[in-house]
C-alpha cells in the first residue's frame, strides 16, 4: 500500500494524523507479507509489535486461522477503501472523506493498531450512503406510489447540495437527476424530465 501512502503525504502533508496512519498502514503491509510467522505465535504471545514503529496488534485470539483471517480482511479493507476513496472525481468531495477517515485515526501512547483504525473504518464504509438506501428511504417516506412532485421533494436538496453516493460500481459521486431518472425509467416509468 505504498502508493496509498505517498498519496496521502502529498495531498494531506500537514493532517494532525497522517503520521499514525503511515504507521498503521506500514503495519497492514507486514503483517500481510509476513502472516505465517506473526500467526505462528498465537496462543504464546498476546501481542505482536511491527519491528520498526512498534506498533502493537492483538493476537488474543482462538487461533492461528482466526487471526490470519482478519488481518488480511483488515489489510483487504483498508486498501480497497483507499482505492475507492481516490478515484472520487470530484476533488471537493474526496479531499473531504479522506479528510474523515484520518480524522477518524486514534492517536494514543497505547492502543493496538485495531482499535486506532476502527472509527477510520467505519468512515470508508458508511462515508455516504449507498444508492439502493437512498431509493430506500425514498419508498419507506412516501409509502404510496411516487410522482414527479414527490421525487422532486425529496432528491431536490440532496442534488442541489451535490450529496455524495456510492453507486453499485463501487464509485462515489455526487448523486444527479440522471442517475435519479434512470432509477425510476427502470422501475417502469416511461419518462423523466428534469
Amino acid at each position: 500500500m505504498k502508493e496509498h501512502i505517498e498519496y496521502l503525504e502529498r495531498h494531506f502533508p500537514n493532517h494532525i494524523n497522517l503520521a499514525i496512519t503511515v504507521k498503521i498502514i506500514t503495519c497492514l503491509d507486514y503483517i500481510k507479507e509476513n502472516i505465517e510467522d506473526i500467526t505462528s505465535v498465537v496462543g504464546t504471545q498476546k501481542l505482536f509489535y511491527h519491528p520498526d514503529n512498534h506498533m502493537a496488534v492483538s493476537l488474543d485470539y482462538s487461533s492461528p486461522k482466526k487471526v490470519r483471517d482478519l488481518f488480511l480482511k483488515l489489510h483487504s479493507e483498508v486498501e480497497q477503501g483507499l482505492v475507492s476513496l481516490q478515484k472520487i472525481d470530484d476533488e471537493v468531495i474526496r479531499n473531504c472523506i479522506i479528510t474523515s477517515f484520518l480524522n477518524g485515526i486514534c492517536d494514543s501512547k497505547n492502543g493496538r493498531m485495531e482499535e486506532r483504525l476502527r472509527s477510520a473504518l467505519v468512515c470508508l464504509n458508511d462515508c455516504c450512503p449507498h444508492f439502493s438506501l437512498l431509493m430506500f428511504h425514498f419508498w419507506r417516506e412516501i409509502q404510496t406510489n411516487p410522482n414527479a412532485l414527490a421525487v422532486l421533494d425529496f432528491f431536490a436538496d440532496k442534488v442541489e447540495g451535490r450529496l455524495p453516493v456510492k453507486y453499485l460500481d463501487g464509485l462515489i459521486r455526487p448523486i444527479t437527476w440522471l442517475d435519479i431518472g434512470n432509477f425510476f425509467t427502470s422501475m417502469g416509468w416511461e419518462t423523466f424530465d428534469e
